[in-house]
């Protein structure tokens, strides 16, 4: 059947990175005489721990001493543990495969199957929905030098190092970019000055109000991007004036403040962006009048603006996808170099289920937003197994029959009145403190501290 690779991970990530590991020497085959984990291997195994959501490594080398091995296990053909299902459940050889594997090879990986993917989805819309998140990260020194810890008092300071992160979201079919890491020090608007490179030329970024300010208006301008950027009211007066009671779509030539060109050097005093700048009053049974500010250099009317602004919301969804299902709320990692193979593993884990969750979209004739991330995971992990284990033709196709009619069943219900309430994460209380670093004067010591 045409649509099994893209519905077995196993055989979605064989046909978008098949290309860059025969690129490399031995990648299916252990560096290791009758070694067990071969580079390939290993990155597939990094894979199905996200999905499956296991925290242990040693939980997923079972998959190895099943009756079937899958493809990347059956390529290995000089290990003697994998042909009598003998593999170690210790993690430590686990373990040692991730360290032998490169950081740039892992990013390179990442990046040469979301191309392919990209590719394999012939998607023609390039609206990327941008936004940024925090993560936390084991306590290291090399962590320490990389990403400083949070001070939140007088000679105190978080236990935990936390990174920032801005990534970017295609509209269409939900693909994710390689995030730009950053320490808390470093603002979204300088994490974004370099991101926006890597975006394709002539698309268009839509981003909230952190990122509704001249120098990234700026920058995507150089880069011939199309905006579309919230804006706070202070911003709004400072180039357009007043703020009207009426509804206002106004064309000005947009020049930057002494505080931009403070903040941003790279900008030349007599740079300049020409767009729309555009106020919308939304009214909402219940609530009080909300004013929206915006910049923009598409040629859309007010209405598609605002429609199209309003689907920012999806990548709020995407990044709780990565960090509670994918499991990157904190990152279990004691080097920066670690810190980056976690990220892209689950940015490709992320990409992978996506692509299987736009096959299933358009076989089942159902928008890509209504596929539900929660039940693509379960699935996979449901139905992942048994097409590997499947003989006939016969039975692979029921299995593919099954796997469309799940999707199906536990689509995204379409809601005849909009929520009460904005979508929020809603974090639970800890009944531990939080573990906190004291510097004292006489001594050092850990002490919890912080609710």
């Amino acid at each position: 059947m045409k649509n099994l690779p893209q519905l077995d991970i196993e055989n979605l990530l064989l046909n978008v990175s098949k290309e860059w590991f025969e690129r490399e020497d031995n990648s299916y085959l252990s560096d290791r005489r009758s070694g067990v984990f071969s580079k390939a291997l290993t990155v597939y195994l990094m894979i199905c721990r996200r999905i499956s959501g296991l925290s242990l490594r040693g939980s997923i080398i079972n998959k190895l001493n099943s009756e079937k091995n899958g493809i990347f296990a059956k390529r290995n053909s000089t290990s003697k543990k994998l042909a009598h299902g003998t593999v170690s459940k210790n993690s430590g050889g686990l373990s040692r495969a991730q360290d032998r594997i490169k950081t740039t090879e892992i990013v390179e990986l990442a990046l040469h199957c979301r191309n392919k993917l990209i590719e394999n989805t012939r998607s023609s819309e390039k609206v990327y929905l941008l936004d940024g998140t925090c993560m936390t990260t084991t306590y290291s020194k090399e962590n320490e030098a990389q990403y400083p810890r949070h001070s939140f008092g007088k000679n105190k300071s978080a236990h935990f190092p936390r990174l920032r992160a801005i990534t970017a979201h295609n509209l269409e079919n939900g693909l994710a970019l390689e995030p730009k890491l950053g320490s808390m020090t470093d603002s979204e608007q300088k994490l974004t000055w370099d991101f926006l490179a890597d975006l394709p030329p002539e698309s268009t970024v839509i981003g909230d109000r952190n990122f509704g300010v001249f120098s990234l208006a700026y920058r995507a301008h150089c880069l011939k991007q199309k905006v579309l950027f919230r804006l706070n009211e202070a911003i709004f007066k400072r180039v357009v004036g007043k703020v009207s009671t009426k509804d206002r779509d106004i064309t000005l030539t947009w020049s930057p403040s002494k505080y931009d060109l403070k903040t941003t050097p790279d900008i030349p005093k007599e740079s300049s962006v020409q767009g729309r700048f555009i106020q919308i009053k939304i009214h909402k049974k219940g609530y009080r009048p909300e004013v929206l500010f915006f910049f923009t250099t598409l040629d859309l009317p007010v209405a598609q603006i605002a429609k199209l602004y309003k689907q920012r919301q999806r990548i709020e969804t995407h990044i709780r996808q990565l960090k509670q299902f994918l499991k990157m709320e904190f990152i279990a990692a004691k080097t920066p170099e670690r810190i980056q193979k976690e990220l892209s593993i689950a940015f490709l884990t992320f990409n992978l289920i996506s692509a299987v969750m736009l096959a299933a979209a358009k076989h089942n004739k159902i928008p890509f937003e209504r596929i539900s991330f929660t039940a693509a995971q379960q699935i996979i992990n449901a139905y992942g197994d048994q097409l590997q284990i499947a003989e006939t033709r016969e039975q692979r196709d029921k299995i593919i029959k099954n796997i469309f009619t799940a999707f199906d069943q536990t689509k995204l219900p379409l809601r005849t009145k909009p929520r009460s309430y904005p979508r929020t994460l809603k974090r639970k209380p800890n009944k531990y403190p939080v573990q906190a670093q004291i510097d004292c004067s006489d001594n050092q010591m850990l002490k919890g501290g912080g609710k």
